[in-house]
């Protein structure tokens, strides 16, 4: 299992020696977990779907000083249950999970939490995968291994969206 920090690769076994390698990423992070401008994206939340323990805790440490608020699912089926209970901003989805995966996934999305932005990580680049992609109207994806700054840009750039959508609505009341 590999799992990108922005700077490099973990290799690990999540039932095994990943914590052990998580805490290595945690050492060896580059600034990007220790020095983002401090509540940049503050109160934003987001749902990850991600099936990979790793690839859950590594989102987060890339996530660490944003003020984002993350909650985590395993699979879509997870993320539909969260999204019944919770209102997110975003939600980050891998494509390929047990049970549901992601493209499965989206419809419900839409459908439950419409104002949601979507951006999909997968390490699936084929030509196809854009194509239905695009099909299902998603407008951010991000293939893995991803730096982290690719994630913070998008996020900065939805957040930015939301927050001219709240100050149009605040100018009409």
């Amino acid at each position: 299992m590999l799992a990108n920090t922005g700077m490099g690769s973990l290799k690990g076994d999540p039932g095994k020696n990943g914590e052990e390698n998580i805490v290595q990423a945690q050492e060896h992070a580059p600034d990007i977990f220790e020095k983002p401008s401090p509540g940049f994206l503050d109160g934003m939340t987001l749902l990850a779907v991600e099936d990979n323990p790793i690839n859950q805790r590594v989102l987060g440490l890339q996530l660490k000083n944003s003020g984002v608020i993350l909650s985590t699912a395993g699979n879509g089926l997870e993320a539909l249950e969260k999204m019944q209970e919770q209102t997110f901003d975003g939600i980050i989805l891998d494509l390929h999970m047990p049970e549901m995966n992601g493209y499965n996934t989206i419809p419900h999305i839409r459908r439950l939490q419409p104002d949601a932005f979507i951006i999909v990580l997968t390490a699936d680049v084929m030509p196809e995968v854009s194509a239905r992609l695009e099909k299902l109207q998603i407008k951010h994806m991000l293939a893995k291994p991803y730096a982290a700054e690719e994630l913070l840009e998008k996020l900065k750039a939805e957040s930015k969206k939301q927050k001219a959508i709240e100050a149009g609505q605040e100018q009409q009341l």
